[in-house]
């Protein structure tokens, strides 16, 4: 993950970065002989806001170690989120492994570095993001089953409430108040067995009655008259038996704020060129959450354009709508042919996960993201949020058309059809890949490879 420090001086981002740079080399050997670490190799991993990291070997056991340290000029918000971050990293290593393995902290600013900080184990093995575009067609299926091995690890943690994961009594963890993407809080209804579909009708109305507190700003008034049809389509969704009545806020699970290559570690037996997942990182914010609303496809492992530097706008985007990219290279059948393995693995660990990733799980998603997102109107928000609007409108379309039960059932779940060549290709790989005899066949791609 990249780090920017985002000054309201004049100076230069890069510069700001290296006059903290050297503040903190100078001070965290001044930290670690207090807390009487003899170390060695100190460097510097990553400078920015909210934390800068930095790395160091123990010379008693060569263990290898990561201090954070938090940058951001907060008081004792940062604190508090570093007791956090703590505690959650202590629960999780008692539910699941591996987990970084937190050591020293100290959530004040009255130390050697005059921030707060705390100290875990490196993880093992090397960052996904620095090896997967290396790695040989039959080494990235294997690490697609490793991923969907650990979306089920985070499925098996259950939570009795939803909201973002905060310190609780006697080191333990408790489930505070959900926040967006951007750090918000988001309000949660009293009951905390409020039903998924009941909860995005609340949060839509809550924030309609805030635009609506400003009525002569134009701006906030076309944004109301944007959001104010997504109530008739949450609605309508649920006239089409999209929402589930077992699906509330009180049956959550552990949610992984951002569950891809940056925060992923793998290691790779040189002798027998096996994976196996050595680590995860970027607890930070973790949540619980209903399962319809934590089953985000990991697209990473079959986007291209992941890999692009991209850095957030501050405008609300429709992110929460995954499907592979149409402008896909020549390399577009073996990425492909990864989609359909992940798929295929999951849902003979999952069954209703094609319905729940992509079908009607997606757009319970798109509107959630819509819903509990904290954005300030402009014209670019409301183009993105009319998009939205136009897509649901064509596919409720397609759904109202169709006669029986089983036929909408098929059109929600959006699954490709293997009739062009492409899928025949992405066919053709996994049958390449299933002849070394690395994973098991499943019903969904025999039916593919039947039909290929």
């Amino acid at each position: 993950m990249k780090w920017k420090l985002d000054e309201s001086s004049g100076a230069p981002q890069d510069l700001k970065a290296m006059e903290l740079e050297e503040e903190l080399l100078a001070k965290i050997p001044k930290l670690l002989g207090k807390l009487k670490i003899n170390h060695r190799e100190l460097q510097r991993l990553a400078i920015g806001k909210p934390l800068a990291a930095f790395s160091f070997i123990d010379r008693a056991d060569g263990s290898r170690h990561i201090i954070q340290i938090a940058t951001s000029e907060i008081g004792d918000a940062q604190g508090s989120e570093m007791e956090d971050y703590v505690a959650v990293l202590r629960y999780l290593n008692t539910q699941m492994e591996p987990i970084p393995i937190p050591g020293r902290f100290d959530i004040s600013s009255d130390n050697a570095i005059d921030r707060p900080f705390v100290i875990q184990s490196r993880m093992r093995g090397q960052r996904l993001a620095d090896i997967y575009p290396k790695l040989s067609f039959e080494e990235k299926l294997q690490v697609t089953q490793l991923i969907a091995d650990q979306f089920m690890v985070h499925e098996s943690i259950p939570f009795m409430s939803t909201g973002t994961l905060r310190s609780g009594k006697k080191g333990g963890v408790r489930v505070g108040e959900l926040c967006d993407k951007n750090g918000y809080p988001v309000q949660k209804p009293v009951d905390d067995d409020c039903s998924v579909r009941d909860w995005l009708i609340w949060l839509l109305n809550q924030k309609l009655d805030r635009l609506r507190k400003d009525p002569f700003n134009e701006m906030n008034k076309k944004m109301a008259d944007v959001l104010r049809q997504f109530v008739p389509m949450v609605r309508d969704m649920d006239m089409l038996s999209y929402f589930s009545d077992e699906e509330s806020l009180d049956r959550a699970v552990l949610w992984h704020p951002q569950f891809d290559w940056q925060n992923v570690f793998v290691a790779i037996d040189t002798r027998t060129r096996h994976l196996h997942l050595s680590g995860i990182s970027g607890w930070r914010h973790a949540a619980a959450k209903p399962r319809i609303l934590a089953r985000d496809p990991p697209s990473f492992l079959w986007r291209e354009d992941a890999f692009e530097d991209t850095w957030y706008s501050g405008s609300w985007h429709d992110d929460a709508h995954e499907t592979p990219p149409k402008n896909i290279s020549r390399t577009r059948a073996k990425a492909k042919a990864m989609k359909y393995h992940f798929d295929d693995y999951m849902m003979s660990l999952s069954p209703s996960w094609m319905e729940e990733a992509y079908g009607r799980g997606q757009w319970i998603r798109r509107v959630a993201d819509v819903a509990i997102c904290e954005m300030e109107p402009s014209p670019e928000v409301i183009e993105n949020i009319n998009a939205l609007l136009k897509d649901w409108s064509t596919k409720k379309q397609n759904l109202l058309r169709s006669s029986t039960i089983r036929k909408r059932r098929k059109l929600a779940k959006t699954m490709v059809s293997p009739d062009c060549p492409e899928e025949k290709n992405a066919c053709w790989w996994l049958r390449k890949f299933r002849s070394h005899s690395l994973s098991r066949t499943t019903p969904q791609t025999q039916q593919l490879e039947t039909e290929t």
